[in-house]
C-alpha cells in the first residue's frame, strides 16, 4: 500500500470515532472527493480498529506533527455594551490581554510536552515495529504484542523489545516470535522460536536477547560462555585419556569424572541460553 493519509483525504482528524469516519466515507463517494481504491483503503484500514490502530502507529511515526495538540480556541468577542467608567474597562482589557498570553504559553507548554513523550516513548517503539516488519513477508499481518523499551544498565544501552505474530508463505499465522530493536544501530532482530541446530548460532540469539531485553551485562555473559568453553575443552581431554586409559580402575575413575564434567557442562549451557529442550523442532 502507497502510504497515504486516509484522515486527510476524508477531511476529518485521527481522533475522529468511528461514526464520523463512517459517515465522511459516505459523504466523499456521494461527491466523487475520493477516489473508489482509496475508499477501499479507507474502509480496511480505519473502519477495523486492529488495522486502524496499526495504521495509527505508523501514520504517526511518518507525521509526528499528527500528535501535536490543537490549538486553543480564540476567545469570542465581546458584544458590545454601554459606555462605561474607564477604569473598569482597561481592567477588562488587560484581562483579555492576560488571557491570550496565558492560553498561548499553555498551548506552547502542551506542544512541547507532546513532542518530547512522543520523541521519549512512541517514536522509538514506532520505529521498532516498522524495522521488524521490513523482516517480515507479510509485513501488513504483522500483530505486536508487550513492547517495551528495555534501558541495559550497565553498558548505558536502548532496546526495543516485544513479540510479534505474522502470516508466513502458506496465509497462517506463523505464531509469536521475540524480537528486539537497537537504537544505536537502527536493526531489528526476530529471534527463531525453535532452538538453531548450531550452538554458534544459539550463543549469538541468546547473548543478543539477554543483553538487550532482559538487562544482562555483556561481561557476564562472555565470561559465562568462556567457563562453558574451559569445561567442553576439560571434557575432550578426559574422553581421550579414556580412551588411552590402561586399566579397569583407571577408566572406571575417568568415567565418574566425565559423566560430572558433561553435567556440569549442560548446567553451565542452561545459563547461556533463552532456549529449552522442549524448543526443539
Amino acid at each position: 500500500m502507497d502510504f497515504k493519509n486516509l484522515y486527510a483525504l476524508l477531511k476529518i482528524k485521527p481522533t475522529a470515532s468511528q461514526s464520523d469516519i463512517a459517515k465522511a466515507m459516505r459523504q466523499a463517494a456521494q461527491q466523487q472527493t475520493i477516489t473508489l481504491d482509496d475508499l477501499k483503503l479507507c474502509k480496511q484500514y480505519l473502519l477495523n480498529e486492529e488495522e486502524r490502530t496499526k495504521y495509527d502507529e505508523r501514520l504517526f511515526a511518518a507525521h509526528p506533527e499528527l500528535l501535536a495538540p490543537p490549538p486553543e480556541p480564540e476567545p469570542e468577542p465581546e458584544k458590545a455594551e454601554e459606555a462605561k467608567p474607564l477604569a473598569p474597562a482597561k481592567t477588562k482589557q488587560g484581562n483579555k490581554k492576560l488571557y491570550l498570553i496565558l492560553a498561548a504559553v499553555a498551548a506552547a507548554i502542551a506542544l512541547i510536552a507532546g513532542t518530547v513523550a512522543y520523541f521519549k516513548h512512541f517514536k522509538p517503539i514506532a520505529e521498532a515495529k516498522e524495522a521488524v516488519r521490513d523482516l517480515l513477508k507479510d509485513p501488513d499481518s504483522a500483530k505486536f504484542y508487550n513492547v517495551e523499551k528495555v534501558v541495559n544498565t550497565h553498558v548505558k544501552k536502548v532496546s526495543i523489545c516485544g513479540q510479534v505474530n505474522a502470516k508466513a508463505t502458506a496465509g497462517g499465522y506463523a505464531g509469536k516470535k521475540m524480537f528486539l530493536y537497537t537504537r544505536e544501530t537502527k536493526r531489528a532482530l526476530i529471534i527463531p522460536a525453535t532452538k538453531p541446530k548450531e550452538l554458534t548460532e544459539e550463543f549469538s540469539y541468546s547473548s543478543l536477547y539477554k543483553a538487550a531485553c532482559l538487562n544482562v551485562d555483556p561481561e557476564k555473559i562472555n565470561a559465562d560462555m568462556a567457563t562453558y568453553k574451559d569445561t567442553l575443552e576439560k571434557l575432550v581431554s578426559l574422553q581421550r585419556q579414556r580412551l588411552n586409559a590402561s586399566s579397569d580402575e583407571e577408566q572406571e575413575r575417568l568415567d565418574k569424572a566425565i559423566a560430572t564434567t558433561k553435567a556440569k557442562s549442560e548446567e553451565e549451557w542452561a545459563n547461556i541460553t533463552i532456549y529449552t529442550d522442549s524448543d526443539d523442532d
